[in-house]
């Protein structure tokens, strides 16, 4: 029985940890003269220069990047009619 919780308690632990190592990133996208959310518009996250997901901005020119590992990370903006931001 000892062996058994003991067994489970370590589990338990090794599982936390590796759950408690996310983070999110989340930010809105506007137009830099205007302040107007862009709506639709792309934006990739890159790691180590590598494209590693992608997201749309919704109406109000937020996106929101969930369950990502710790680091740093470019974050990179496109829409059509504007430059690429980085």
């Amino acid at each position: 029985m000892y062996k058994t919780l003991l067994l489970l308690a370590f589990i338990i632990s090794t599982t936390s940890l590796s759950y408690g190592q996310t983070t999110t990133l989340s930010g809105k996208v506007s137009d830099q003269n205007t302040g107007e959310p862009i709506l639709f518009g792309n934006v990739a996250l890159y790691k180590e220069g590598k494209l590693l997901t992608g997201v749309e901005t919704d109406f109000d020119g937020n996106y929101h990047f969930a369950k990502m590992d710790p680091g740093i990370y470019d974050v990179e903006a496109s829409y059509v009619g504007y430059q690429k931001t980085r």
